[in-house]
Parts: structure tokens; C-alpha cells; sequence
């Protein structure tokens, strides 16, 4: 009488850069954002017959990374050797001074030459930003300095609701917080680069 097969337990994973414990389907790491791949699914238990056929075996082909023909580009397509790197803390802050030089400029026109015009390119300015975060994941600071913002979990860029009305508009409003601007700024140099705002979005910033 055949024996029913055991199924078998999920394959440990870690991370090779951080040695954090993954989940079968993770396809990157939540704590530093390092692409690993994915475990393949058990193929289906041969027959006796096709047990005791000979098979040919193929030698290995060299694997050549080709992107999917549209984006947004899956977690696979992201399996790159250093592509998927966490942003640099210089870098981040660099993409935040271009951010806030860029938005001092209307304000400047407000005061100083004409209030209508300060306030159409403040109006300018917020809309050209709010659209580069949900397309691309990038502010014009982040676009400048070769940076994007992803979700932790997928790698993918997270659209309108995290970007934008997490990241941006809910964290601007915790910024009335006293010293919640400071905390949130310290919270760049632990391990992940994570930023309580990356946290409450549920994302983190990388090398584009």
C-alpha cells in the first residue's frame, strides 16, 4: 500500500544582508529592503511510471533579467543585484532641502512682488508634487537626486493614499505636535532608514 506523502514545512528564509526572518512569500525584506527571491511551489508527485522514466536533463540557462513590458514592474522584475538599495540619509535630506527651496519660492512672490501671483505658483507647486508622488512615488527633490518611495511590502509605488494623504497630509498635520518634527527626523538613523512617517505609510525610500 503507498504511503501518503508528509507534506513538508516552509523552507527557513533569512535575509543575506540583515539576517532577518522571512515569509515564504516575501519578496523583499521589511527590515532593510534587500530583494530576495521567492520559494518555489512543490511541483506535483510523480507517478511510478513517470518515476522509472529516464529523463534528460537540460544544462542550465544563463538568466538574463528583462523588465515587464508596462509598468508598474512586479516584485520579480526587482530582483536586481544592488538596484533595490535603501536611500542614503544625505541623500534623503538633500531631496528635502530641494523641496523646501522649491515651495519657499511661492511664498517669496507672495510677500514681496504680488500676492495672486505667490499664491497661483503655491497652488502650482503643491498640485506638481502631489501628482509626482502618486505617479512615481518622487517629489521634485526626490526626482532630482535619483530617489523614489516604495512600499515595504511589495517593492511597488504605493499611489495617492500612501504617498500623498499618509505621508504627506497626515504627517504635515502631526507636525503641529511639539517637538514631533525633530523625533521624526531622528527616526533616519536606525537600521531601516524609516522615518515615522515611512511607518504610519507603511513605506521606505530607496535608489530609484
Amino acid at each position: 500500500m503507498t504511503q501518503p506523502q508528509q507534506p513538508t514545512a516552509s523552507p527557513s528564509r533569512f535575509c543575506s544582508n540583515c539576517g532577518t526572518s522571512l515569509s515564504p512569500q516575501a519578496g523583499f525584506c521589511p527590515q532593510c529592503g534587500t530583494a530576495v527571491s521567492p520559494v518555489q511551489a512543490p511541483g506535483p508527485i510523480p507517478t511510478q511510471q513517470e518515476a522509472q522514466t529516464p529523463r534528460t536533463v537540460e544544462p542550465p540557462q544563463p538568466q538574463v533579467w528583462q523588465p515587464s513590458l508596462a509598468p508598474p514592474y512586479s516584485p520579480a522584475d526587482r530582483v536586481l543585484p544592488n538596484s533595490f538599495g535603501l536611500a542614503g540619509r544625505g541623500s534623503r535630506l538633500g531631496a528635502a532641502i530641494i523641496d523646501g527651496l522649491i515651495g519657499l519660492v511661492p511664498y517669496i512672490v507672495l510677500v514681496a512682488v504680488e500676492p495672486i501671483l505667490g499664491l497661483l505658483l503655491l497652488a502650482g507647486v503643491f498640485i506638481l508634487q502631489m501628482f509626482l508622488l502618486t505617479k512615481n512615488g518622487q517629489t521634485l527633490g526626490k526626482k532630482a537626486l535619483g530617489l523614489r518611495i516604495v512600499k515595504v511590502n511589495t517593492g511597488e509605488n504605493g499611489g495617492f493614499i500612501p504617498n500623498v494623504l499618509l505621508r504627506f497630509i497626515l504627517n504635515g498635520i502631526l507636525g503641529f505636535i511639539p517637538l514631533y518634527v525633530i523625533v521624526d527626523a531622528l527616526f533616519i538613523f536606525r537600521g531601516d532608514r524609516r522615518c515615522i512617517h515611512d511607518f504610519i505609510a507603511g513605506t521606505h525610500v530607496v535608489e530609484a
